[in-house]
């Protein structure tokens, strides 16, 4: 494609890119190369070229400390106005659409996100939309939404290397009073980009409150579904993988030989199933995906056990599925206990289980 080309017959596939810049707001050529074209080196950038030059988008340097720039992306009035032609609902103009330079790493982080997944059945709702349904603050931390290919909908935070605690604690905070205000949103999904990131969230979480009585005046942080805590390139590729769709969990117990076999449905909150592993019978726990609710779903079965033998209810072991670099973490948060054991997939089981990948703009 020549250097001076033009889009003079708008394809599919440029309608849809132009639609994400309009939903996302800004874009990076590595994001939009990721959805549109995986298997091409140079075209992606003969091809926003192209709109370029038809001033259907712009392109600037989003600078970064001490490290090269890289190219971003963002749609103009003439962009927008091909695509009410084909009759898409734009109630935007580019100046509602600008991202202030503060907010380009975050909103480009959760982007970041949504490129990797969205082919993989996932929906994204932005920061705006979710404040818009939900009647969120303006001001407040929350990313956006992901919603899982079955319907579940989860309020969406990305952590930095090392997020600032003032600012883990006003995530906390988002979480505490949006799960209270039974708007909709009860799950929620954590994604940080580095470890630390993670302990202190998740202190600040476990932190409880008490009066000079020492009456509780402050729970922990436990919304009434979900509250992952995921490294960010671990959640990527779990998300994608069919292991984060319940029923296709539980099936991977049900194939014969199995070294887990499946027995029968539990009617315990956060537990998948009952099954049976080295010959006695257990309840299997998902930890693939850090959920601190299944944390104290664990620990109170746990120390409810006695009781449990006094009414002579049936007790079993429980088995944690977690991942090769997860299982140290997870035994420091679950803590030592006979009546637990950890069956550890590779990362490549979860590699290996993607969920069918749909082409974009296609």
């Amino acid at each position: 494609m020549p250097r001076n080309a033009w889009i003079t017959k708008p394809q599919t596939r440029d309608i849809a890119i132009l639609y994400d810049l309009y939903q996302y707001r800004i874009l990076t050529t590595e994001q939009i190369k990721r959805m549109y074209f995986p298997n091409s080196k140079r075209y992606v950038d003969e091809k926003l070229r192209a709109m370029r030059n038809s001033q259907l988008i712009s392109t600037f340097t989003q600078k970064r400390p001490g490290r090269k720039g890289y190219a971003c992306h963002r749609i103009l009035q003439k962009g927008l106005d091909l695509l009410k032609e084909k009759g898409y609902d734009i109630q935007y103009k580019p100046s509602d659409l600008t991202v202030n330079a503060n907010a380009r790493p975050y909103v480009l982080a959760t982007n970041d996100i949504m490129t990797h997944i969205t082919s993989y059945g996932w929906f994204m709702k932005d920061s705006r939309q979710v404040k818009r349904e939900y009647g969120l603050n303006s001001g407040d931390q929350i990313h956006g939404s992901i919603v899982s290919p079955e319907g579940t909908e989860y309020g969406l935070f990305v952590l930095e290397q090392d997020t600032l605690v003032k600012n883990l604690a006003k995530v906390v905070y988002e979480i505490r009073t949006t799960s209270k205000k039974d708007v909709g949103l009860t799950d929620f999904i954590i994604f940080a980009k580095g470890q630390a990131s993670i302990d202190h969230f998740i202190e600040l979480a476990n932190t409880e409150k008490r009066d000079h009585q020492g009456k509780p005046i402050q729970k922990k942080l436990r919304p009434s579904g979900a509250l992952c805590v995921m490294h960010l390139d671990h959640g990527i590729d779990y998300l994608k993988s069919k292991l984060s769709d319940k029923g296709y969990f539980e099936s991977i117990f049900k194939i014969p030989k199995a070294p887990v076999h499946w027995l029968a449905p539990s009617n315990k909150i956060g537990f998948e199933c009952i099954a049976e592993y080295q010959g006695e019978e257990v309840y299997i726990v998902n930890m693939l995906d850090t959920d601190l609710t299944k944390v104290d779903a664990i620990i109170g079965y746990l120390e409810d056990r006695k009781r449990m033998e006094r009414f002579g209810e049936k007790i079993r072991k429980v088995l944690i599925v977690t991942e090769e670099n997860l299982k140290g973490f997870h035994k420091e948060l679950i803590g030592q206990n006979q009546n637990i054991a950890y069956f550890v997939l590779e990362h490549q089981k979860i590699t290996s289980s993607f969920r069918p990948k749909t082409e974009r703009g296609a």
